[in-house]
Order: C-alpha cells, then structure tokens, then sequence
C-alpha cells in the first residue's frame, strides 16, 4: 500500500470489529431499510458492502438478534391503575400492580411498563417512570404495526413476538 492511501480492507476490517456502527445496521435492517457502505481503495477502486432487508414472512427459520431486557420494575400506585381504566373506553384485563420495563436495555432514564392490556389486541396502557420516580404518565397506544407487543412508534428495536406483557405480582 502506498503510504497514507485508503486501505480498504482494513477499513471494512475496522467495520466489523466496530459494535457501535453494527448495530446502527442491525438497526436499519430491522426497520426495513436497505443499507450500503463504500470503503475506497487505492487508485480508485472500493469494496462495497451492501444488505436489504428480508421480508417479514421469509425470517421464520432464522432466530433475531435481540437487546438484553431492561430490568426496572415498580410498583403501580392506586392513582395510575385508577387513570389506567378511566383513559379509554375499551375493555381489557385489569392493571397491574407491579410492572416491568417493556424495553430494551435503553440510555434514557425513562422506562415504560405495561399497566393494562387491552382485549382482542386493541393496543395497552402505558406509564412512564424512572428508578427515582414513580409512574407519572399514563397513555393508551395501539400496538406496533411490526406485532412486537410494544406500542407504536417505541424507542429501540421491535421485540418479538414470543414476549408477554406479565405482571410481578
């Protein structure tokens, strides 16, 4: 290699040790986003590395990359399970009395848990809370379109299907 010249290997190399920059892809990917990257070489020639998304009925033998669970818990005061039933008109199962975080390992401080489930997959009540303060927020949201058992429009990847909202009680 002449000396100061683009490297392409090494950089594709650089790539794929870099976790940060794999899992914005990963995240892409997930999304429904195609994705390619362009690392140059010397006199003019690159390697190019490129992916599309599958579609979603073709990923059922493969197992998804998935974020560790947050594990933040807290107890569901009276005041929130009360607001839980009364911000929407349609039934579903009672609220919780404890609940988790419904996300993934995540930066913010905000942590968002499942109160009450709504029936025939209407969508869930939602609080907000932190390990310092108390559900404050309560909000009915339909369910993903990507049928993860999140809410619409979520922080972070879709979970699958397989995870129930449960309660600690």
């Amino acid at each position: 290699m002449p000396e100061g010249g683009p490297d392409a290997p090494t950089a594709l190399r650089a790539f794929a040790e870099d976790r940060e920059r794999l899992d914005t892809v990963r995240d892409l990917l997930a999304y429904g986003f195609p994705v390619a990257l362009r690392f140059p070489d010397v006199r003019g020639a690159w390697y190019e590395l490129a992916a599309d998304p599958l579609p979603p009925d073709s990923t059922s033998g493969l197992r998804p990359i998935e974020s560790p669970p947050c594990t933040a818990v807290t107890e569901v005061p009276a005041l929130i399970a009360d607001l839980a039933r009364v911000c929407t008109p349609l039934p579903g199962a009672a609220p919780v009395r404890r609940m988790l975080c419904a996300l993934t390992v995540h930066a913010s401080p905000e942590h968002v848990g499942a109160v009450r489930v709504l029936d025939r997959g209407a969508g869930t009540v939602w609080a907000s809370f932190t390990d310092q303060l108390p559900p404050w927020r309560v909000r009915f949201m339909p369910p993903c379109s990507f049928s993860c058992r999140l809410y619409r429009d979520h922080p972070g990847r879709c979970r699958p299907p397989c995870r129930e909202v449960v309660s600690c009680d």
